[in-house]
């Protein structure tokens, strides 16, 4: 439902302060021949930290990419997102401090 409504959003250009990728370890456990198995997943997210400006007001926002299998996948999305790229803003007019970049 928020894609649905985010898609209706202004949008604005911005900028890339920073780019981080931070590492996800999680322990699950999955039913495997009628056993319980657990095993480790680990993803790699990008964080990705922007500004943007709506009517003059300055803000800044932060958005993070869903997570990769791999720290390769990781960077090179990373190395689409360098400090300074300019970056398409989505905001939410009734409240500009909520804002979408897609990653």
């Amino acid at each position: 439902m928020r894609g649905q409504e985010v898609s209706k959003w202004p949008s604005v250009e911005g900028h890339v302060t920073s780019s981080e990728i931070i590492k996800k370890v999680e322990q699950k456990t999955k039913t495997q021949n009628d056993r319980k198995v657990r095993y480790t997943e680990t993803k790699y997210v990008l964080k990705l930290t922007y500004e943007y400006e709506v009517n003059g007001t300055p803000y800044s926002g932060r958005d993070s990419s869903f997570g990769e299998s791999s720290s390769l996948s990781a960077k090179q999305k990373q190395q689409r997102y360098p400090d300074g790229k300019s970056v398409n803003v989505k905001f939410d007019p009734e409240n500009p401090y909520d804002s979408v970049v897609k990653i």
